[in-house]
């Protein structure tokens, strides 16, 4: 299709200082009478259910209830200037993404995959049901102070670091130093997110507990060696939060941090029924909105499920919104050749501008054929091609999607990020 010419259009809510929060995909609490049946049919989604048709995925109700804005009384700023605030406001959003997504993958994990999975005890070392929930439970504190608690930042110091923290009254105070502002979120190493969650996992009211490790290699070695001092290393949930290793939970999940995106909750798991794999899908995907409109590009992935040199497929889906329309199916040709890899098209994120996220996902089938289905925006870069290991194919998946913002000061961004499941064909 012919490339769609981007303009971007500034969000109201940049004016009020609140976007950045805002468009983390924070838990809204949405109106029980007029969308409760988008949510439960987004999370219940999930199930294979035997006789589900198009039509009844189709009638979930398009008008979208209020939500509940969250204030930003509760950040407080000292001495910053107009981008350190920025950079701190960000920091929040993007910190709250990565805890709300580490625990949608802790809390996911059946416990049948939890004492081999590479993610989780790579850094907080071998399983027990205890020390799993233990560190289920620090995430959902820190959560909590990331959602709801007072936090200062002062920008006020001059040493060359990146952080110190100390506690101000009855609030958390995040100092930022000179060096904060320079680190990034695409560098493997130090973030700004990364730093404000190992910070405040220190504090008596989150945690109280240290940093037993600098990095994520030595934060690995002592969850190797120790698992106990494991999960109360403050450095540890840090890099499983990021997890720029990507890592998966379980030892049959396909993705990299590049697929993930950037706002929203992960929605349940979708598995094809068994003896099945994925050898078609289709997208729903929303035309270019105009100057005034709000873009959400990608909303919904669907894989279409057969048995080896069957022709009758199941449709499977994870969380999704209903904005756009779908695609034609396309499909891998030959009954022995199932989709083993993909690669996801995300628009980065756009500042005080319209954000879109996840745009495109191409499908690529054993014979090495490329499937992709029709969608009608093409912003944003390619990931690299996620593979499933040799003697697998694609067998299911999880979205992650944004909840709905309401306007004026809402920024939707609907679907941002995909894994893929895979099994020995």
């Amino acid at each position: 299709m012919t490339e769609t010419t981007r303009t971007h259009k500034s969000s109201s809510l940049f004016v009020t200082g609140l976007v950045l929060v805002l468009a983390a995909g924070c838990d809204d609490g949405l109106d029980d009478d007029s969308w409760s049946d988008e949510s439960a049919a987004a999370d219940e989604s999930a199930a294979v259910e035997a006789g589900t048709s198009l039509d009844e995925k189709e009638l979930v109700a398009d008008d979208k209830g209020p939500v509940e804005v969250v204030s930003e009384d509760r950040l407080s700023f000292v001495a910053c200037s107009a981008k350190e605030q920025a950079d701190a406001r960000r920091a929040v959003a993007l910190a709250r993404s990565y805890v709300d997504a580490a625990l949608g993958d802790l809390e996911r994990t059946s416990v049948d995959e939890r004492a081999t999975s590479p993610r989780y005890t790579a850094f907080f070392g071998s399983y027990t049901a205890e020390r799993y929930a233990e560190v289920m439970d620090n995430y959902r504190v820190l959560d909590g102070a990331l959602t709801e608690d007072p936090i200062t930042f002062d920008c006020s110091c001059d040493l060359l670091a990146t952080r110190s923290s100390a506690v101000f009254g009855e609030s958390f105070t995040f100092d930022i130093c000179p060096m904060f502002s320079e680190l990034r979120e695409d560098t493997g190493g130090f973030t700004q997110a990364g730093l404000l969650i190992d910070g405040l996992l220190q504090y008596e009211a989150v945690t109280g507990m240290d940093d037993q490790t600098l990095d994520s290699d030595e934060a690995q070695e002592l969850a190797s060696e120790d698992p106990e001092a494991a999960v109360r290393n403050a450095n540890g949930y840090e890099h499983f939060a990021q997890n720029v290793e990507a890592l998966g939970m379980s030892e049959n999940e396909s993705f990299s941090s590049e697929t993930d995106g950037f706002w929203g909750e992960w929605g349940q798991q979708a598995n094809c029924p068994s003896g099945q794999f994925v050898y078609g899908y289709r997208l729903r995907s929303e035309s270019y909105q105009g100057l005034d409109g709000d873009d959400t590009a990608l909303n919904d992935i669907e894989l279409y499920c057969a048995a080896p040199n069957s022709t009758t497929y199941k449709r499977i889906w994870s969380a999704y919104m209903t904005w756009g329309t779908f695609s034609d199916p396309v499909y891998c040709t030959g009954g022995n050749n199932p989709v083993v890899a993909f690669d996801i098209r995300i628009e980065p994120a756009q500042g005080i501008f319209d954000d879109s996220a996840a745009n495109d996902v191409d499908l690529y089938c054993k014979n090495d054929t490329m499937l992709s289905a029709t969608v009608n925006t093409e912003w944003g870069d390619w990931s690299d091609k996620v593979q499933c290991p040799s003697g697998q194919a694609v067998t299911g998946l999880v979205t992650r999607v944004e909840d709905f913002q309401e306007p004026p000061f809402g920024d939707n961004s609907a679907l941002n990020g995909v894994r893929m499941m895979c099994s020995a064909y």
